[in-house]
């Protein structure tokens, strides 16, 4: 009887299935065939088969691999958004984020190019993020600009960055950004993401990122799409050619097996995901038939992580409540505002909800028109002692 065996990349051949695979110390060791591995941390000689690991491919004869000495080491981050600039219509997160990505609008106002140098993917962030101006600034947008000094001051109260900050900011100094506590800029150009990778980052888990109401207020005509569907199917294609720009260091993750390999090469493994209100754009009481087939659609484009609930309410269930905008989004696109009620005291939650100023309003309805949402009125509060 003759076989060959064909291990995980960089794992040598131990043992066939039902043999013993010797080894002192702990090793890294690998079981299966095919490209289907479990992988486990062993020490000083193992039985190879399903008793000690499983059985990762039923009815394939399997076998055990060695691979790179030591159990794997660094750290893990599970909430990036590294293409989020394609993300809300592509007019609310501004910055490219490497040499060859795809950016909505250039510091020159250029719509739907790839970036060829830092300076245009990261430049002065005025095209999207600042005021019109006919001279200056053809492709701004005054009533945009509104709403992202909203966001911006929804979290820094004293932020009050005006069109002469945006056509300063970015490239080559980065007076305003990237910050912690910046919402609408780029933060993981890719010269950054390898500083944390030297640093010892191993895992991110790249996520798709959208809301359609944002994107409504922010986009114009010919920016890219504002349904989470096809929002989030740009951004899985653009993250995986990003990653594929830079095989040096980095890797697109498809299962367990997959991460292992590539973090035993001393690589970043990116696994992709989903961070979206509706996937397949699916609202109200749709059926389970649906939402399968919708996973089934996005796994088979590589998503290995999804979030089932994001800012608004959906056929999966019901979103935190904890920014007034995103109830008024519940409305826009669920159809009704959150249903909310008062919180015993022991829970210690003190959010209430209170509609957005006139103000808010009445932009809103220069920017939605028609499409403008109704909004929920402010929920009365319980006092109790």
């Amino acid at each position: 009887m003759k076989a060959c065996y064909i291990g995980p990349e960089g794992y040598a051949f131990c043992a066939a299935e039902n043999g013993n695979c010797s080894f002192s110390g702990t090793q890294n060791v690998a079981y299966g065939a095919n490209g289907k591995f479990v992988f486990k941390a062993l020490a000083n000689g193992i039985a190879c088969n399903n008793a000690t690991f499983g059985d990762p491919i039923v009815g394939t004869v399997k076998a055990c691999y060695i691979g790179p000495e030591g159990i794997l080491k660094g750290f893990v981050d599970l909430h990036t958004h590294p293409l989020s600039n394609l993300g809300f219509g592509g007019k609310l997160v501004y910055g490219g984020v490497d040499v060859g990505s795809l950016v909505p609008a250039d510091p020159n106002c250029n719509a739907m190019v790839r970036a060829t140098s830092e300076s245009q993917a990261l430049g002065p962030e005025n095209s999207v993020h600042g005021g019109w101006g006919a001279f200056d600034n053809p492709c701004g947008d005054s009533l945009r600009y509104q709403v992202i000094q909203a966001l911006e001051q929804s979290i820094t109260p004293a932020a009050n960055w005006t069109d002469s900050t945006y056509k300063t900011s970015g490239y080559p100094n980065f007076d305003t950004w990237p910050a912690w506590n910046d919402l609408v800029n780029q933060k993981m150009w890719v010269e950054w993401i390898r500083r944390s990778y030297q640093g010892g980052l191993r895992v991110i888990v790249a996520l798709a990122v959208n809301n359609k109401l944002l994107a409504d207020m922010t986009r114009g005509p010919g920016d890219l799409p504002d349904d989470d569907k096809a929002s989030a199917d740009l951004q899985i294609d653009e993250i995986k050619s990003f990653v594929g720009r830079h095989p040096d260091f980095m890797k697109v993750a498809y299962s367990s097996s997959d991460l292992y390999n590539i973090v035993s090469q001393n690589k970043l493994a990116v696994v992709i995901g989903t961070e979206i209100d509706n996937i397949g754009n699916l609202v109200g009481d749709a059926p389970a038939s649906a939402l399968i087939t919708e996973v089934d659609r996005l796994y088979a484009e590589g998503v290995r992580y999804i979030f089932p609930v994001h800012l608004t309410d959906n056929p999966i269930g019901g979103a935190a409540a904890y920014v007034d905008l995103f109830n008024i989004a519940n409305v826009y696109q669920e159809g009704g505002g959150y249903v909310l009620g008062c919180a015993d005291i022991a829970s210690h939650i003190s959010y209430n909800y209170q509609p957005p100023s006139q103000l808010f309003i009445a932009a809103t309805f220069v920017k939605l028109g028609t499409n403008t949402p109704g909004i929920p009125p402010a929920v009365t509060v319980r006092t109790e002692t």
